[in-house]
């Protein structure tokens, strides 16, 4: 697999700047993978636009990318015509972005934290919400519940685990062998969790990602 535990005993306290460090010096293998990552997602955001096309009638669409990273989905997005804000704690990550998708509104900062004056019709957070430990993933949710439109959309995914733990994990599928906060969800323990922060299941699926040997979980949710 393309990570594992490692330094386990590290406090949780400071994740957010260890992870902030370690997306700032992966920005450009992350530019380096874009062209493969495109190629992954587009049966994820077609699936997500054909639903967000039928459930909501604004156009055009305002789709924001929380942890948008290189940018990839704010592209894809911006391609099909949508209004596409991308969200980052990464100032490298986010000049990735600005690279791949010159379109998009791009805002950086700590996403619990921030101040939110817009509302959305889509909360893209493709490999977000693992990122954060269980104490803080209510806020997370919360808070994107407070963004999205009444009749929107959020999706989220993140890597298929047999059993659930969290702790800092080294990035093999990378160079330079760096490390970072994450958590790992289960099927079942990612389902009951969003149905208690009030949500609906509108959309779930599983996919392969052969090359990195990681299985993805996708769920599209919704407050209404």
């Amino acid at each position: 697999m393309g990570e594992e535990l490692a330094a386990p005993s590290l406090s949780t306290d400071d994740y957010l700047s260890i992870n902030q460090r370690t997306y700032e010096a992966l920005a450009d293998q992350y530019y380096e993978r874009s062209s493969q990552d495109f190629h992954n997602d587009i049966p994820i955001v077609d699936r997500i636009w054909s639903l967000l096309e039928t459930v909501v009638e604004r156009r055009p669409l305002e789709i924001l990318d929380v942890g948008c990273g290189h940018g990839v989905n704010l592209k894809m997005f911006s391609d099909l015509g949508a209004i596409t804000t991308g969200f980052d704690f990464s100032p490298a990550m986010l000049s990735v972005a600005h690279t791949i998708s010159p379109s998009s509104l791009l805002v950086q900062g700590d996403f619990m934290a921030h101040d939110w004056d817009a509302k959305y019709d889509l909360v893209f957070a493709k490999a977000f919400l693992h990122l954060f430990p269980f104490h803080d993933c209510p806020k997370i949710i919360q808070s994107m519940k407070s963004i999205v439109r009444d009749d929107g959309l959020i999706y989220l995914a993140t890597t298929l685990a047999a059993t659930s733990d969290e702790g800092y994990i080294v990035k093999h599928d990378y160079r330079g062998n760096l490390s970072r906060f994450r958590r790992n969800w289960t099927q079942g323990e990612l389902k009951q969790f969003l149905l208690e922060q009030g949500l609906v299941i509108r959309g779930e699926w599983i996919n392969d990602e052969p090359l990195r040997e990681k299985t993805w979980q996708h769920v599209i949710v919704s407050a209404w």
